[in-house]
């Protein structure tokens, strides 16, 4: 990293409007909300720049997780190096993941999760009378997804 590289990352950073000591990325963001920065004239994820030039972390084949779960943040002390099961686990343990008839795409709801399950009708035809797939009958019977209920 060069020193005008630095400065112009720093020149991006809020760390002044926030209460959990985050540093936010004031510039260009991508559609899900994390910072962009251009390395070379390419654009590159601010937090991973952080990552690796403020906390010296190897990012090379991982994924850069967010300790506060804000996407604008690069505060090197707020990220960590894992696998995408690391970042989908850390996700699914603070209970930000959407499931069930949280998640945006759900046709149903928990009580005809339930009605497939106790029904002995054939998964065809639940899957004709709900307006899904026959697979996705068969997952809920198995388990597979709506697990909470």
């Amino acid at each position: 990293m060069n020193e005008k590289e630095f400065n112009r990352f720093f020149k991006k950073i809020d760390s002044l409007n926030n209460t959990n000591n985050c540093w936010e990325w004031t510039a260009s963001k991508t559609g899900g909300g994390y910072g962009q920065f251009k390395v070379n004239k390419k654009p590159f994820a601010a937090h991973r720049w952080s990552a690796q030039n403020l906390a010296g972390l190897s990012i090379t084949n991982m994924v850069v997780c967010h300790k506060c779960d804000n996407t604008k943040c690069v505060n090197p002390e707020h990220l960590f190096v894992g696998t995408q099961q690391d970042n989908r686990n850390d996700c699914v343990d603070k209970k930000r993941h959407h499931f069930g008839i949280n998640h945006y795409k759900t046709k149903l709801t928990e009580n005809d999760v339930r009605y497939i399950r106790g029904s002995t009708k054939s998964g065809y035809q639940l899957s004709k009378d709900f307006n899904v797939t026959e697979q996705h009958i068969g997952h809920i019977r198995n388990y597979r997804t709506w697990k909470h209920i």
